[in-house]
C-alpha cells in the first residue's frame, strides 16, 4: 500500500464530519439498545463501517475526487 497525500483542511474537515456522524451514531444505538452485548457489537460494526469509509474517501482523494461538507449556521453564527 502506497502513501496517500492528503490537504490538511480536507483531511481535518473529513476526520471531524466522521468523528461527529460515528459518535452520533453510537450515542443512537446505545439509547436504543438495552443488551450490553448487542452494544458492543453494533458498536463495532460502527467503527469498522467508518473506518472503511475513511479509508474510501481518501484513496478517491489521492485520485483527485473530494467530498465537500456542508455545516448549517443558525442567524446569531453569522452576525458574530
Amino acid at each position: 500500500m502506497g502513501l496517500i497525500s492528503v490537504d490538511e483542511k480536507y483531511l481535518k474537515e473529513t476526520l471531524d464530519f466522521h468523528s461527529r456522524s460515528l459518535v452520533g451514531k453510537l450515542l443512537k444505538r446505545i439509547e436504543i439498545l438495552e443488551n450490553k452485548e448487542s452494544i458492543k457489537k453494533v458498536s463495532k460494526e460502527l467503527i469498522y463501517e467508518s473506518y472503511r469509509d475513511l479509508q474510501e474517501l481518501f484513496k478517491a482523494y489521492s485520485k483527485g475526487v473530494s467530498v465537500t461538507y456542508f455545516e448549517f449556521k443558525t442567524q446569531e453564527d453569522k452576525t458574530s
